[in-house]
């Protein structure tokens, strides 16, 4: 939209459904932002999977070295029987796919024809060097409390009954990720805080920089802008492109030069 996006990555556990980590990101496609994403979602409950399906491409690079390295630490499984980590294309990588379809059915699409009628009906203008800056500080945060959202509702809700269906059913996502029930076991691998501190050290872009959706000084601009308007609530997303419009005259044109 006007040569702006916000894209998602999410990290959810196969069997019990569980969503253990869902973001937006500024960079979906930089290995040191998807590195950093992982060790993020690790740090949560400092536990490993013994493998991880992941899509295949460059930017997996940091997750697949942070993965591999802690299973090798870690574990002594069979790497051969057991891999840490499996790459597929992402119209196989099932789960997490079908997690989008749910995504969008429920939220989604809701958010995107939003922020494309903002687009659409004037608000955002593309050649306003404030407006594509303004847009990722705001509805960055926007969507992120979206997805937030999502998740807890997800992790909470009964996934019905079926008979015959290898993983779980019967049960809330987030009971069946902390208690699984016979057959069922719990079979990730426990790690340290220190370990995935001196793993993130390593990575070229530090997590600040990568996670950074606009520069820190123009971030401070929009906070104190923010501020002046009522510090509007970020939910729900219509109101988005109101916020947006209340925080132009707040920002000075100079500011898409610092």
């Amino acid at each position: 939209m006007g040569g702006v996006g916000i894209t998602i990555h999410g990290i959810k556990d196969q069997w019990s459904s569980f969503i253990i980590h869902l973001v937006a990101v500024p960079n979906n496609r930089l290995a040191d932002t998807i590195g950093h994403v992982y060790l993020d979602a690790i740090e949560k409950k400092k536990l490993i999977p013994i493998t991880m399906v992941v899509d295949k491409g460059s930017e997996i690079g940091e997750m697949f070295a942070h993965q591999t390295g802690l299973r090798a630490a870690y574990s002594d499984l069979n790497v051969d029987k057991y891999p840490p980590v499996i790459q597929i294309r992402s119209v196989h990588n099932t789960p997490i796919e079908g997690l989008w379809h749910w995504f969008l059915k429920t939220y989604g699409l809701n958010i995107k024809d939003i922020i494309v009628n903002g687009y659409r009906d004037g608000y955002y203008n593309p050649n306003n060097p404030i407006h594509p800056l303004l847009f990722y500080w705001l509805w960055s945060k926007i969507v992120q409390e979206q997805l937030d959202i999502f998740t807890e509702l997800w992790n909470t809700h009964r996934i019905r009954t079926q008979k015959g269906k290898p993983n779980m059913s019967g049960s809330t996502p987030q009971h069946a990720f902390v208690a699984p029930r016979a057959p069922a076991e719990k079979v990730s691998i426990p790690v340290h805080q220190e370990v995935l501190d001196h793993l993130r050290s390593k990575i070229p872009t530090p997590r600040d920089e990568a996670m950074r959706w606009v520069p820190a000084e123009f971030s401070e601009i929009a906070q104190a802008a923010f501020v002046t308007v009522g510090s509007p609530p970020l939910s729900p997303p219509r109101t988005g492109w109101e916020t947006f419009t209340l925080m132009l005259p707040h920002i000075p044109r100079s500011a898409a030069l610092l």
